[in-house]
């Protein structure tokens, strides 16, 4: 064969594996089960009957099913029985079990559910593709299109911890016959599959797979898929997708946010949402009666409203009033997110719906919304009180000459008002001014008048000094010794409504005026999706200040802040922020061992009414808290942070080594570059790079500190190789070769020579470099022709004698131990290892599997004997019954077969 035809089924053989990668798959279980006769779910012996085992302990903190196959079982004195759970017995063939005072050995124990790799949904390893007559490895967990397979006459226990698993298909049977296929999460049998979490596991719900639970798969979104038990490149690529996902996520909603969007808008505020003062209820309700007051409001707000500060246009507004609630309406435009609800999706939004008002402390309204109830209770505030201004002047008025008179009146009636309040009905006020005033005449020293009204007042007065003081210092100086009305006046009812009018005026004032406060968040934990890498790298100091200056934005946007006057990044843990005890395995069924979560405290500053600021802080039950929570996400992705470029070469597989090195060839270009902007300042160039890489590649924090702790000996050697290169370069600087030198990365001792040599160039080294080439092609050439033989040779064989009939009457029987009976299992799932598989013959032994080398561990699966590693295996159809295994289970113990010579 020429070796361009070879090179072409090379790149055949190639394209096929790739395809065969992506198509969707039959998968079969082929991970970890709970059966009583695998040696791997035993401390101690197996207790079989040639064991000498003193008693069994099959206690578990988890309830479990164990399958028991047909087999003779010593179990010693004793069996210590479980609190719950289930034995399933197979009955086509006796299973005894002896009891023996006699034994001596130890007490067997078995493991029961555990939480090992091996049980884990999303590790490939614990598949196999079904392809007919053979069951081969694979390299991807199950994805969206993939079926997957749980045969019978088995039990299991089974986890998934990743944040999503969707497949086509779940089917307790063999893969080409009938089975029962589950169709809903929620349905598949207990307690063998209480480890998948329904809410985060899907079985052909397309749903799910959206934002950040999608990638981008060749052009399409496919639905995000995590391998819990990846390669370097897997981890690689798997963060990647991750970062991707939350990328479009991202994308998404900032896209939806920014849509401009023009609304009608009904804003109904009923006036004791505007006021916790009853006397400024009563005010604004008499405000907002009369017409004229009414008709004003609207074009006052308007332009306040429309203020150049804002991100809306308000086209139109009115205002209306009945039954003591006000309603604004009109039509605006703005970007969405200035409508949205905090906290909601901004692409679920609908423009076509009237936009309308939430419980204003429940914090759940959009920027547009709580700003036009600032500016509504602003102005019908102060219509309120230039309402009750102008009755409480019209009385006073009658009584006074001039303005300057009338104003003196208005401060007397205001503080007389509050005095008559504090002392109550056991004082009467009407003659208090006449008492403190002789002849209506006050005297001009305000201490005077202070004690006049404390002695009138009397020893026991409820009146406070501040109320007495400012009485004293609104009479000063007033003479109506020849004004009868004005001294009438002061000694009826009216001059207490007047007053109490006034004051009314100014709490309504008071009470309609923002104030502003300074709030500092709670943690706001976000990264429990995103790769432990790109939060590691997030907090050092080359990647946060780009993290912080994009959140700031998103924080004002998603919050009704004025400023963000500063934000914490803090590295953290889910155990330490009270996130779920099951993210550490979600990272690791994501490929990431690392428990790593971020937390961000925001401190800012608000302009809001008094009652109502506290909707305005970020708790974890805060409307906006998620939102924030996505933004973070985000904005990290869009970060998208990276190691010190020295380190990049290191980080391939996804996640950080703290031992890795710097790139010493890296580090002597940096050091080149360093020296020619600092005019040769070799010690400048040593501490900026020292500053850059002494960390390793997850980088330092502003503190100085180390995101991880690195190892005193490898910031020994991050130090020599930085010097050698800053040696090197400041060598080669000082010459005039062009040539890149040769540095030498020995670590023995930071003032060591370096050694330098021209890098050559010549056909002698292109030809061991070819010729290097030239030879890996022949090995891979040689390896797949070898592949493609023997899979010829092993397809040319006879598909051996077809299987047998078996007792149609076979079928198994559960046992469950009835003093400790679970009340809470349910009976319609009680299947005694899957009643709807296993009653029709041809449902036995379907086919053989490659599995682990005879002869390399004497502990076998008697259920899963196999023969993986044979060079010259041949997957036969399934034989005569008389062939069938001890367990009764129709799976042959296939040996290598031997070629003719």
């Amino acid at each position: 064969m020429s070796r361009g035809a070879v090179v072409i089924t090379l790149a055949v053989v190639a394209a096929v594996f790739s395809a065969d990668l992506c198509a969707a798959k039959n998968l079969v279980w082929r991970g970890g089960n709970t059966n009583f006769n695998n040696a791997d779910n035993w401390d101690g012996a197996l207790p079989l009957e040639s064991s000498d085992v003193a008693s069994v302990d099959l206690r578990s903190e988890r309830a479990y099913t164990s399958f028991i196959s047909s087999e003779t079982y010593s179990v010693g004195s004793r069996m210590k029985l479980p609190m719950n759970g289930r034995f399933v017995f197979q009955s086509d063939q006796a299973v005894v079990i002896k009891f023996n005072e006699q034994a001596s050995g130890p007490e067997a124990q078995f493991k029961g559910p555990r939480d090992d790799i091996e049980f884990s949904f999303n590790c490939p390893d614990n598949w196999r593709i079904y392809r007919g007559t053979s069951l081969d490895a694979t390299t991807e967990p199950p994805r969206e299109d993939d079926d997957v397979f749980f045969e019978p006459d088995s039990s299991y226990h089974v986890f998934s911890d990743a944040p999503l698993t969707n497949v086509a298909s779940l089917t307790i049977g063999h893969p080409s016959t009938a089975g029962l296929e589950i169709e809903d999460c929620r349905d598949l049998p207990a307690p063998q599959f209480d480890g998948l979490d329904c809410s985060r596991f899907f079985i052909n719900d397309e749903t799910a797979c959206t934002d950040e639970f999608s990638f981008n798969d060749e052009g399409t979104r496919a639905c995000m898929y995590y391998n819990s038990c990846p390669t370097e490149e897997q981890a690689a690529e798997q963060a990647a997708r991750l970062v991707e996902g939350a990328q479009y996520k991202d994308a998404e909603i900032q896209a939806a946010a920014a849509t401009l969007d023009t609304v009608n808008f009904q804003f109904d505020l009923a006036v004791d949402a505007l006021s916790q003062n009853e006397d400024v209820r009563a005010a604004i309700d008499a405000a907002l009666q009369d017409e004229d007051s009414l008709a004003a409001l609207a074009p006052a707000m308007l332009p306040d409203l429309n203020g150049t500060s804002f991100t809306w246009t308000v086209w139109s507004l009115s205002a209306a009033y009945s039954d003591m609630t006000l309603t604004l309406s009109g039509v605006a435009t703005a970007p969405r997110a200035a409508f949205a609800v905090p906290g909601t999706d901004p692409r679920l939004f609908d423009p076509t719906a009237t936009l309308t008002l939430a419980n204003p402390t429940a914090g759940v309204d959009g920027a547009f919304q709580t700003e036009t109830r600032v500016l509504a209770r602003v102005h019908v505030a102060a219509l309120a009180s230039a309402h009750a201004t102008a009755d409480a002047l019209a009385a006073v008025n009658t009584t006074c000459a001039d303005e300057a008179a009338c104003t003196q009146i208005a401060s007397v009636v205001q503080a007389l008002s509050k005095v008559d309040k504090a002392a109550g009905s056991s004082f009467d006020t009407s003659m208090l001014v006449s008492t403190v005033c002789k002849d209506y005449t006050c005297p001009s020293d305000p201490d005077q008048l202070k004690a006049a009204i404390a002695q009138a007042l009397g020893n026991d007065t409820t009146v406070s000094d501040d109320d007495i003081a400012a009485l004293a210092g609104a009479l000063t100086g007033l003479n109506a010794t020849d004004n009868g009305d004005l001294q009438a006046f002061l000694e009826s009812d009216n001059a207490i409504a007047a007053g109490d009018a006034l004051n009314t005026a100014d709490a309504a004032v008071v009470a309609a005026q923002p104030i502003t406060r300074t709030i500092i968040s709670d943690p706001i934990v976000f990264g429990v999706h995103l790769p432990a890498l790109t939060l590691r790298l997030l907090v050092n100091t080359a990647n946060r200040a780009a993290f912080i200056a994009e959140m700031k934005q998103r924080f004002l946007a998603a919050v009704a802040a004025d400023e963000v006057l500063g934000m914490e990044l803090i590295l953290s843990t889910s155990a330490n922020t009270g996130s779920d005890s099951s993210t550490a395995r979600r990272r690791r069924a994501a490929g990431d061992d690392a428990n790593v979560v971020v937390e961000l405290i925001v401190t800012y500053k608000v302009t809001c009414l008094e009652d109502l600021c506290d909707a305005l802080v970020v708790t974890s039950d805060h409307p906006s808290y998620q939102a924030l929570v996505a933004a973070a996400n985000g904005a990290a992705a869009t970060i998208d942070p990276q190691a010190y470029e020295c380190f990049i070469t290191t980080l391939s597989s996804g996640a950080i080594q703290i031992d890795d090195l710097p790139s010493s060839s890296c580090l002597y270009d940096r050091a080149r570059e360093l020296l020619a902007a600092s005019g040769g300042d070799a010690a400048a160039a040593y501490d900026a790079l020292i500053a850059a890489t002494t960390c390793g590649p997850a980088g330092s924090l502003p503190t100085g500190d180390c995101v991880l702790d690195v190892a005193a000996d490898v910031v020994a050697q991050i130090e020599t190789r930085v010097q050698n290169a800053v040696n090197a370069a400041t060598t080669t600087t000082s010459t005039t070769t062009a040539t890149k030198p040769v540095i030498s990365t020995s670590s023995s001792s930071t003032t060591a020579p370096v050694t330098i040599a021209p890098a050559e160039s010549s056909a002698a080294s292109v030809g061991v470099i070819a010729g290097g080439a030239a030879a890996g092609v022949v090995a891979l050439i040689a390896v797949v022709i070898l592949i493609v033989v023997l899979q010829r040779r092993g397809g040319s064989r006879s598909s051996g004698k077809a299987g047998t009939a078996v007792d149609a009457n076979r079928h198994v029987v559960a046992f469950e131990n009835p003093m400790y009976d679970d009340p809470g299992l349910n009976p319609a799932m009680v299947q005694p290892v899957y009643e709807a598989a296993g009653d029709k013959p041809e449902e036995e032994g379907l086919y053989d599997e490659p599995a682990f080398t005879v002869g390399l561990n004497d502990k076998t699966n008697p259920i899963y004997q196999s023969n993986e590693d044979l060079a010259e295996s041949d997957y036969d159809n399934i034989a005569d019954s008389e062939d069938d295994g001890p367990d009764g289970t129709g799976y042959l113990d296939v040996a290598p077969e031997v070629e003719d010579e």
